[in-house]
């Protein structure tokens, strides 16, 4: 059977098959998870072509410029709705960007629903060979590079998805707390300053803050608000003065006080500009959750590199402890 994946009639045919290979190659539980295949050393990537949708909305030109703007490894061809992925493009070589959904369900022995646990990523992934018509597509798709994404309403036991996916829509940002032009800057950064490196990165684990973590101390740490007081945030829904609203409001500024050192909190749309606009180190807090772990890491704004990165799969919320935890890896450096 040959295998065409016709976008707009579409991206979400394209995300089926993504999603198989995903079920098929890893799960991952950070932001990042950068993997390095025994065929890589030979492998020359030829292009990346990116998934995205009207491409001559403006917020998608602009998305489709950062990726350009960032991305150095290969040049950048776009897919959008208007043209087919066929078998001829489906080659060793040719690199692939678009958002991966899919579930993770857990059942008890007698096949009962436990729970069902909802991931979605933006990754970069590629073919093992050449198709072959009549073989799995699974058995030659490889995903090199992912980034976790934040739904905004996945702890609420439901998923905001009125961008369809498609991470080059304006909606898109409203989907997703981490989803902002700004975010997907740095996540390109990171797969451009990685994937050439050939070497496997898992951040399942906790790992060493970076030297850069220091700098902490002198600079303020910014955390954007995911979610309180403007369109795209958790409720944004109530109005302030609420109960919830309240409530909400003291816890976050019950956490943003147990950092030690300079802190802020700033709206997404300030983060936002202030990575857009970044001419020197910046550093920030992205705090992603899914519905069954959580990731706390600092991020530098101007250069996408993570200095700092704590996995958590028994607690989901983000509390004071996370952040006094980043404190206390500032203060541990200078020892």
């Amino acid at each position: 059977m040959k295998l065409v994946i016709y976008i707009i009639t579409s991206m979400r045919k394209l995300l089926l098959i993504i999603t198989f290979i995903f079920f098929n190659l890893y799960y991952a539980f950070a932001q990042y998870e950068i993997n390095y295949p025994s065929w890589y050393p030979a492998t020359t990537f030829k292009n990346l072509y990116m998934v995205c949708g009207d491409t001559n909305d403006i917020y998608a030109k602009e998305v489709i410029e950062i990726v350009r703007q960032n991305w150095k490894v290969t040049p950048v061809i776009l897919l959008p709705p208007s043209i087919k992925v066929t078998d001829n493009l489906l080659l060793k070589g040719n690199l692939f960007l678009s958002v991966t959904s899919y579930s993770k369900t857990l059942t008890k022995g007698s096949g009962d629903l436990v729970s069902a646990n909802d991931y979605f990523h933006l990754d970069v992934w590629t073919v093992k060979d050449v198709y072959k018509e009549g073989k799995e597509f699974g058995d030659y798709g490889f995903i090199i590079g992912s980034a976790e994404l934040y739904n905004k309403t996945i702890g609420m036991g439901v998923i905001s998805r009125s961008s369809g996916e498609d991470f080059t829509s304006i909606l898109f940002q409203n989907d997703f707390l981490n989803g902002m032009k700004g975010n997907i800057k740095n996540i390109i950064q990171f797969f451009n300053s990685e994937i050439p490196k050939g070497n496997d990165l898992k951040l399942l684990q906790d790992h060493t803050p970076t030297a850069e973590i220091a700098n902490l101390k002198n600079d303020t740490l910014y955390v954007p608000n995911y979610w309180y007081g403007a369109e795209g945030t958790m409720i944004e829904k109530e109005k302030p003065g609420s109960s919830d609203y309240v409530r909400t409001e003291k816890y976050i500024a019950k956490m943003i006080a147990s950092y030690p050192y300079k802190v802020k909190l700033l709206t997404r749309t300030e983060m936002n500009h202030l990575i857009l606009n970044a001419d020197k180190n910046i550093y920030y807090v992205n705090y992603i959750q899914s519905s069954a772990d959580k990731i706390v890491s600092v991020t530098n704004g101007f250069t996408g590199a993570v200095v700092y990165s704590v996995v958590n799969r028994k607690s989901y919320r983000i509390k004071d402890s996370d952040l006094e935890n980043i404190g206390k890896a500032v203060t541990d450096s200078f020892k």
